[in-house]
C-alpha cells in the first residue's frame, strides 16, 4: 500500500492529479449540498427568467456565497450577513444620493467606508457580514453613474435581492438536508485515525491491509485536511457566543492527529525489517488509534491509553517517530472528556463554565490591530484606483475590477495570489462555458426548459467544485457567480458575448492592481506573519498569566479569546505556506510539521493557564512571583521569535514553596509546559 501511485514521470502532472483526486473526491455530504445547491439555484432562475425579475439574478449569487457554510453556521450568522447586506447597501445609496456629481467627496467617503469595514473583517467576530458589507456597497454606489434616477432603483433592487438570496439560502440549508459541523469534524478526525491505525498495522505486518469498505482515506489525504478541519471548528463555534473549554480542546485534538499523521508518514510499509520490539509498538499504536475511533463514534469518553508510556530519557531515541506517536495517544483521551455532550441535534449543555464571551469586536495588540489598519488601507486604495480607472476610460463593462479587489484582499502575499488565481481561473472556466453555451447551443434553444436543462448542467459543475474544502471552494463560487451574472440580463437565450469579455477584462484588472498594491504597500509574507502571530501569542498568554495572578478575570477572559483565535488564524497561517513555496520543496514541509509542534505546545501551554486560573482569585503571593516568572519567559520568548535578543529566564522553582497544593502542582504543570515549548521553539528562533 503506497500512499500515492505515480500516473506520470512528470512531477508536476503527478502533483496536480493528486491534488483533483483530493479536492473533488466524493462523499454523501458533498452530494447532498451540491443537490440542494443547484435545485435551488435552477428553480430560482426559472422564476427570474419567467417573470422578468429585474436584478433577480443577485439572489442566485447569494445562493453560492451561503452555501460556502454549513446549515448551523448560516443559521447562526444569518442575521449579521442580512444586516451586513442592508447597511452597505443603505450607504451605498446614500452616497449616490448625495455625492453622484461630487466625484472629489464620492470616492474618499467610498473609500474610508471600505477601508473601514475591511478592517473590521479582521478584527471582529463577524467577517461574512462584513464582507457582504463591501459586496453591496461597491454593487450599490458604482462610480459609474451615467443616470443617477437609475443608478438609485438598480441599487435598491440589488440591496433587497442580495438580503432576500442570503435569508432565502439560510431557509433551505436549514431545512433540506442540513449538516452539524461539530459532527463532521468528529467524523473527518475519526477518518485520520483510522488512516493512522490502519498504517501503522500495515508497517507491523510488512504488506499492505486488505482494502476495506469505505476504502480508508490515504496519509497523505488526512495531512491535507487542516483546512477543511479548521473550517468545520469555526462553524461549530458559531453556533455560540461563549468560547468554551471543549474549543480549546478541539483545537488541541486537531494538531494532535495532524502530528500523529506526520509522525506515522515517516514509516514505509515493506522497506526493511522494523524489529519484534518496534512491531509490538506498532501494534499497539494501531490498537489505541482504533479504540479512539471507537469512542468518537460512540459519543463517549475513551478508555486510558494502551500505549507504552512515552520515553522521558534525555538519550536520542532510535525511533523518534514511533515515540512521537505513543506520545500523542498518552494525550488524546484528556482532551476527549467533551464527547459526551456533543449531539447530533439539540443544544449542547454545558458541561464547564465559559472561558469567555466572543464580543462584536475583539481587542488584539498593537501590532496585530497596525496590520488590520494597513489591510484596510490597502483595499481601499486598490477599489478606489479601479473605480477612477475604469470611469477614465469610461468603461463600465469592466465594473467588476472594483468588487474583485475587495474579494480577492487577502491577509498574505501567497494567499491573495491565491484567491485570485481561484477568482480568475473560475471566471475564465465560466466564459468558456457561456462562449461554448452561446455559440453552440443558444440558437438552437426555443424554451425556457432549455435553456434551465443547460444551465442546471453548467451549475452542477460549480456547485461540485463549490461545496468542497476551502482551498478550491471559491473556484466553483466564481463559476457560479459569472454563469449568472453574464447569462441572465436578457431573461432567456442571447448570444451577446460582450458581458462575458468585459466581466473577464474587470476581473482580470482587478487582481493586477491589488496584487501591485499589495507588493509594493506594506506587503505581508506568509513566513513573517506566522512568526509574528506566534510572538503576539505568547506576549498574549504572558498577559493572560499576570491577569490571573492578579485576580483580573476581566483580563483572563480577553486574553483568551485573543489567544483562542490567534492559534486558529496561526494553523491556518501555517497551512498558507504552500502558497509560497515550490510544490515538493522538502524544507518548506519540513518548517510547516516544525510550526505544527510548536503551536500544539502552545495549545499545552494555553490549557496548563486555562487550568490554573480556573478557579478565580489570586494565589499566594510566593505562586505570583513564581507565576510571574513564567509570564516573564514567555515574553522573552517572543522577543526571541520577533527577532528580540535575550534567553529564556532561569525557572524560579525555589519560588514556589508555599501556597496552596493545587497551586504548586498548577504552576509545576505550566512549568513542564513551557520548558517543552522553549525546545519546541528553538528551530523556529534559529531559522
Amino acid at each position: 500500500m503506497k500512499e500515492s501511485a505515480s500516473i506520470s514521470a512528470v512531477g508536476w502532472e503527478n502533483r496536480l492529479i493528486s491534488l483533483l483526486r483530493e479536492e473533488l473526491v466524493s462523499s454523501p455530504i458533498r452530494w447532498r449540498a451540491t443537490v440542494r445547491l443547484c435545485v435551488l439555484c435552477v428553480v430560482g432562475a426559472g422564476l427570474v427568467t419567467a417573470y422578468h425579475v429585474p436584478g433577480g439574478q443577485f439572489i442566485l449569487l447569494m445562493f453560492f456565497l451561503v452555501a460556502m457554510s454549513d446549515a448551523p453556521t448560516s443559521r447562526a450568522t444569518v442575521l449579521p450577513n442580512m444586516l451586513g447586506s442592508l447597511a452597505g447597501g443603505g450607504v451605498g445609496l446614500f452616497l449616490v444620493a448625495a455625492f453622484a456629481d461630487q466625484p472629489w467627496i464620492l470616492f474618499p467617503l467610498e473609500a474610508m467606508v471600505i477601508a473601514g469595514a475591511m478592517f473590521l473583517m479582521r478584527m471582529s467576530t463577524a467577517p461574512l457580514a462584513m464582507l457582504f458589507f463591501c459586496v453591496s456597497l461597491v454593487i450599490v454606489a458604482p462610480e459609474f453613474l451615467p443616470n443617477q434616477i437609475n443608478s438609485l432603483y438598480d441599487g435598491l433592487r440589488a440591496m433587497a435581492f442580495q438580503t432576500a438570496g442570503i435569508g432565502l439560502g439560510t431557509l433551505v440549508q436549514v431545512l433540506w438536508w442540513p449538516e452539524n459541523p461539530s459532527v463532521l469534524l468528529l467524523a473527518d478526525l475519526s477518518e485520520s485515525l483510522r488512516s493512522v491505525g490502519q498504517h501503522c498495522r500495515a508497517v507491523a505486518s510488512g504488506r499492505p491491509v486488505a482494502a476495506t469498505t469505505p476504502p480508508v482515506r490515504s496519509l497523505r489525504t488526512s495531512a491535507a485536511r487542516l483546512f477543511r478541519q479548521l473550517d468545520l471548528l469555526r462553524e461549530a463555534e458559531t453556533e455560540d457566543r461563549w468560547l468554551r473549554q471543549r474549543h480549546t480542546e478541539q483545537i488541541k485534538l486537531i494538531t494532535d492527529i495532524q502530528l500523529l499523521v506526520f509522525a506515522a508518514r515517516q514509516w514505509t510499509i515493506g522497506a526493511s525489517a522494523i524489529g519484534v520490539d518496534r512491531a509490538a509498538r506498532l501494534e499497539a499504536v494501531s490498537r489505541a488509534c482504533d479504540e479512539l475511533q471507537r469512542a468518537i463514534g460512540e459519543r463517549r469518553p475513551p478508555s486510558p491509553p494502551s500505549v507504552p508510556s512515552p520515553r522521558t530519557a534525555p538519550s536520542p531515541s532510535p525511533a523518534p517517530a514511533l515515540d512521537e506517536l505513543e506520545r500523542i495517544l498518552s494525550e488524546l483521551p484528556a482532551l476527549l472528556g467533551f464527547l459526551s455532550t456533543i449531539h447530533q441535534r439539540g443544544p449542547v449543555p454545558p458541561s464547564r463554565p465559559p472561558v469567555a464571551v466572543r464580543r462584536f469586536y475583539t481587542p488584539a495588540s498593537p501590532e496585530v490591530t497596525g496590520e488590520a489598519v494597513r489591510y484596510g488601507l490597502k483595499v481601499a486604495f486598490a477599489a478606489s484606483f479601479c473605480g477612477l480607472l475604469y470611469r477614465a476610460l469610461d468603461w463600465p463593462g469592466i465594473s467588476t475590477c472594483v468588487l474583485t479587489t475587495v474579494l480577492v484582499a487577502q491577509a498574505t502575499v501567497g494567499l491573495g495570489r491565491h484567491k485570485a488565481v481561484l477568482r480568475f481561473g473560475g471566471a475564465l472556466l465560466a466564459g468558456l462555458a457561456v462562449l461554448v453555451t452561446v455559440d453552440v447551443l443558444m440558437p438552437n434553444m426555443h424554451s425556457m426548459a432549455s435553456l434551465l436543462v443547460v444551465l442546471g448542467g453548467l451549475t452542477w459543475v460549480a456547485a461540485w467544485i463549490a461545496c468542497g474544502s476551502s482551498r478550491t471552494a471559491y473556484l466553483g463560487v466564481q463559476m457560479g457567480v459569472t454563469l449568472y451574472l453574464v447569462l441572465f440580463p436578457t431573461f432567456g437565450p442571447s448570444i451577446n458575448l460582450i458581458p462575458a469579455r468585459d466581466r473577464l477584462m474587470g476581473i482580470l484588472l482587478g487582481i493586477v492592481v491589488m496584487a501591485v498594491v499589495d507588493a509594493a504597500l506594506w506587503p505581508v509574507f506568509t513566513g513573517s506573519a506566522l512568526r509574528r502571530k506566534i510572538s503576539d501569542l505568547l506576549r498574549q498568554m504572558a498577559g493572560l498569566h499576570r491577569c490571573g495572578n492578579r485576580g483580573d478575570m476581566d483580563g483572563v477572559s480577553q486574553h483568551s479569546v485573543g489567544v483562542h483565535r490567534g492559534i486558529a488564524e496561526a494553523l491556518t497561517l501555517q497551512e498558507e505556506l504552500i502558497f509560497e513555496t515550490t510544490a515538493g520543496d522538502a524544507e518548506a514541509e519540513t518548517e510547516r510539521q516544525v510550526v505544527m509542534r510548536a503551536l500544539n505546545r502552545i495549545q499545552e501551554v494555553f490549557l496548563a493557564l486555562l487550568a490554573a486560573h480556573r478557579r478565580g482569585g489570586a494565589p499566594a503571593g510566593s505562586l505570583v512571583e513564581g507565576g510571574d516568572a513564567e509570564a516573564s519567559r514567555l515574553d522573552e520568548m517572543a522577543d526571541a521569535l520577533g527577532g528580540g535578543a535575550g534567553s529564556a529566564r532561569a525557572r524560579h522553582q525555589d519560588e514556589m514553596g508555599d501556597g496552596s497544593v493545587q497551586g504548586r502542582s498548577d504552576i509545576r504543570r505550566l512549568d513542564a509546559s513551557i520548558t517543552a515549548l522553549e525546545r519546541d521553539l528553538r528551530p523556529l528562533v534559529s531559522g
